[in-house]
């Protein structure tokens, strides 16, 4: 199928849109709403719809990984999911663990982010961080994906195609580690169909779903990214953060302790970029909150998080593949700034990760 065929399809209202167009319609009429409602509550609950009227239906405050699609096991090893915003759902706010990446496909949307609210017009492409709140709100025949991205995925191969410092890479460890990172990250990338067809190419694969489609969501991706960067770095709205801000600068700091976390040491890092050893550590600091060590050691979790679930690395093969000398010191640092052992951790990510939710690393 080509991509305009395909395109026409996903502009097709669903069954549960339709049932959530049905319901917009009838707000003005509370006796026939209320007839309605009696008429599709089994349907809602098999379906899980999103009502303020059927109380067993829970809207969680945050999403996390748990949240993703289930066929994608998301709480394993895949690192992404896409899927589409279902038209007339309620307005609510919401936050999410993972990055959210918003892509209005078709017409347009309104978006309430944190304190601010504007329109997402078509070919707008926004990257949220985690814990960033939000509402979207679709009233009409627009159409727009949602690309989900697991936290620990920055410390995956996955993402190695982006390593060396650009728009896309700065906004991932911003999100992560600095104090003032910024909320999302805007490409306005208007009747750009190259974009719009990767988009839809990655939406069809999740539909597909058969044993090949993770990895080619893991391949598409990269490659969303580096064209969206070829092709519209420049147009690129961030946050807070202004481009020429020198803050900037400090996450090719952040970058190169990311991509060098095995081996990386203070005077290294300090001698790649002409700095001193003190000028390297203020920085740093003034980025993330944390010294030189304490940045490291985070970035070395992050990884060793990821390799827990992802794969059956053994914990004394993942403490060497992280840069520790020895498993027991690996073992140590883990439990202290997690309170629990990495063996204890791999039988449970899901748990640990809703119940540790926000709470962020220990200081330096």
């Amino acid at each position: 199928m080509d991509h305009e065929a395909f395109l026409q399809e996903v502009l097709t209202f669903t069954e549960e849109e339709e049932v959530y167009r049905k319901v917009y319609g009838l707000r003005s009429q509370p006796v026939a709403l209320k007839n309605y409602f009696a008429e599709i509550e089994d349907y809602v609950r098999e379906h899980i719809l999103f009502f303020a009227e059927f109380p067993f239906i829970q809207i969680p405050a945050v999403f996390t990984d748990d949240h993703f699609t289930p066929r994608h096991d998301l709480a394993g090893t895949a690192h992404a999911d896409i899927v589409r915003h279902l038209r007339y759902t309620p307005v609510f706010e919401y936050s999410c663990t993972f990055f959210e990446v918003l892509y209005i496909l078709h017409g347009s949307c309104g978006h309430q982010l944190g304190e601010e609210h504007y329109t997402l017009h078509q070919g707008d492409l926004a990257f949220i961080a985690p814990g960033t709140k939000r509402t979207i709100e679709v009233f009409d025949e627009s159409v727009v994906l949602s690309l989900h991205i697991r936290r620990d995925t920055f410390e995956n191969d996955f993402f190695n195609i982006l390593r060396g410092g650009n728009l896309i890479s700065d906004f991932f460890i911003s999100s992560l580690y600095s104090q003032n990172p910024p909320a999302n990250m805007l490409f306005p990338t208007g009747d750009d169909t190259e974009i719009r067809d990767l988009f839809l190419d990655l939406y069809r694969e999740s539909l597909i779903n058969d044993s090949f489609s993770q990895n080619l969501l893991d391949n598409l991706i990269p490659v969303l990214f580096v064209t969206l960067l070829r092709r519209h770095e420049k147009d690129v709205i961030i946050g807070r953060r202004p481009l020429s801000d020198p803050g900037t600068g400090r996450m090719r700091i952040l970058s190169y302790i990311s991509d060098h976390y095995q081996t990386a040491t203070l005077s290294g890092t300090a001698a790649a970029f002409h700095y001193s050893p003190e000028h390297t550590t203020r920085l740093i600091r003034l980025e993330t909150g944390k010294g030189f060590n304490a940045f490291l050691r985070d970035v070395r979790l992050g990884r060793a998080q990821q390799l827990l679930t992802g794969s059956q690395l053994s914990i004394s093969a993942i403490s060497s593949m992280i840069g520790y000398e020895n498993p027991e010191s690996f073992i140590r640092v883990f439990e202290k700034v997690y309170g629990i052992s990495p063996a204890r951790y791999r039988k449970q990510p899901v748990w640990f990760s809703e119940a540790s939710s926000g709470t962020g690393m220990a200081g330096s």
